[in-house]
C-alpha cells in the first residue's frame, strides 16, 4: 500500500519529535525544534498538528502502533496458553529495552495522563486494551487447565501493574540486571500470580 507524501511527512514529524523528546524531554522541545529537525517551517508543522498536546498524543499513538507491530512480528504461532502469557511478558520487557525512542511514548503516556485530557483518554484506552489482552491470556490458560485462577480481572490487574513497574525499571535502569536474569525473575513472579 502506497502512502502519500503528506502521510510520510506526518510520520517523519512524529519520529523526529520522539527522538527530540528522548534527547531533551517533552517539555523542553518546542515546535520550532521539531520543525527544524524535519526541515519544514513551524507554520507547516501547524498544518499537521494544531498544538503540542496533539503532537504528543499522536507520537504516543505511533509508539503504541509500533509496539503492536513489534509484537505481531515476534510472537510465534501455535503457542500453548502458558507460553503465550510468558511470551507476552517477555516481549513487553524486550520492547522497553529496544524501543528507543518509542519508550519515550510509553513514559509520556503514563506521565502526561494526569495533565493532558487527550492523553488521559489514550491512557485509559491503552490500559483497557492491555488488561483485555492479559485477561484473554489468563482465560486461555484457565480453559486449558494450566492454572485455576478464578478472579481473572484482579489477577490481570496484578499482572498488568507488576509488568508496568518492571517496564519502567527496564527503561530507567537497563543495566540493573541481565536480560536473562530479569526475564527469569519476572516470569517466575507472573507464574506465581496465576497459581492459586
Amino acid at each position: 500500500m502506497k502512502i502519500s507524501k503528506g502521510e510520510r511527512t506526518r510520520e517523519n514529524i512524529l519520529l523526529k519529535a520522539l527522538e527530540l523528546y528522548a534527547e531533551k524531554g517533552v517539555q523542553n522541545t518546542p515546535f520550532q525544534n521539531i520543525a527544524d529537525a524535519v526541515g519544514i517551517t513551524q507554520a507547516a508543522l501547524y498544518k499537521y498538528f494544531s498544538d503540542r498536546d496533539e503532537l504528543l498524543k499522536e507520537a504516543i499513538l505511533l509508539g503504541a502502533q509500533k509496539g503492536r507491530d513489534f509484537f505481531a512480528s515476534k510472537v510465534p504461532d501455535n503457542l500453548n496458553a502458558k507460553e503465550s502469557l510468558l511470551i507476552y511478558v517477555e516481549k513487553n520487557l524486550e520492547w522497553c529495552s529496544k524501543g528507543q525512542p518509542f519508550h519515550v511514548a510509553f513514559l509520556s503516556l503514563h506521565y502526561f495522563a494526569t495533565q493532558v485530557p487527550s492523553i488521559k483518554k489514550v491512557h485509559t484506552e491503552v490500559m483497557r486494551a492491555r488488561l483485555a489482552k492479559i485477561q484473554e491470556l489468563l482465560l486461555a490458560g484457565q480453559e486449558a487447565k494450566v492454572w485455576k485462577t478464578q478472579d481473572l480481572e484482579s489477577t490481570a490487574m496484578s499482572i498488568h501493574n507488576y509488568l508496568l513497574g518492571e517496564m519502567f525499571s527496564v527503561i530507567n535502569n537497563p543495566q540493573m540486571e541481565t536480560k536473562k536474569a530479569r526475564n527469569e525473575r519476572v516470569l517466575a513472579a507472573v507464574l506465581k500470580l496465576v497459581k492459586d
